[in-house]
């Protein structure tokens, strides 16, 4: 998984180009955010009462953090961790025009046998809040070795002039660095001996704290 870094770098630098890019093209048409305070809903709240410190440099998970995982206990690939590793507002927090969030999905070869496996689809929601489509940046199809542990990176681009109230009200728990509960959802297709399968799952990482790399 040496590569992820430099996908990781790559990709967000190029996300962060087509924001600015649709930032300047839109911005005759595109009527501005409300400046008020949306409420947060039972729904899209936190769950804290105050703002949990970060360290600048790292994305911080709570000691109470937890994963859940619901997925086929015969799959031919199983799940293991669904991991945010980078969040940024761009231009800035204050007033962003969208978000870029990136996420490490890790799973394995379940198989004595190579597996090939293509068409990772994933969706994403923050505390039960939908959240949009996770698009994998460094991988679409690839052969996995017997039992081997592979990782992938996965982003999300959210536009922030398209947000519903809902999603205003995550958007400042995310501002203030606090935690939130993170569900994936979808599916990869892998052939075991040749024969399709669609593998699905969902994973949860609870009570996690995204913090942006300065």
């Amino acid at each position: 998984m040496y590569f992820m870094k430099l996908s990781r770098l790559l990709c967000i630098s190029i996300l962060s180009l087509m924001a600015v890019v649709m930032m300047a093209n839109s911005s005759q048409g595109i009527t501005a955010a409300q400046s008020s305070t949306v409420e947060a809903t039972s729904d899209a709240t936190c769950g804290v009462t105050a703002a949990t410190e970060v360290a600048p440099l790292q994305t911080v998970t709570p000691a109470t953090a937890t994963l859940e995982a619901t997925q086929d206990a015969i799959a031919p690939v199983h799940y293991i961790s669904f991991t945010p590793t980078e969040i940024r507002f761009n231009p800035n927090p204050d007033k962003p025009f969208a978000l870029i969030t990136v996420y490490s999905l890790i799973f394995q070869n379940q198989l004595n046998g190579s597996l090939h496996i293509e068409k990772p689809q994933f969706q994403l929601a923050i505390n039960d809040v939908p959240w949009g489509t996770l698009v994998s940046t460094d991988f679409q199809t690839g052969q996995l070795l017997p039992h081997a542990v592979q990782g992938i990176v996965l982003q999300n681009l959210t536009i922030i002039s398209k947000t519903t109230p809902a999603q205003q009200a995550i958007l400042e728990c995310l501002k203030m660095h606090q935690p939130v509960d993170l569900t994936l959802t979808g599916t990869m297709d892998a052939y075991p001996n040749g024969t399709k399968q669609q593998v699905a799952v969902t994973l949860t990482s609870r009570q996690v704290v995204l913090s942006e790399h300065k």
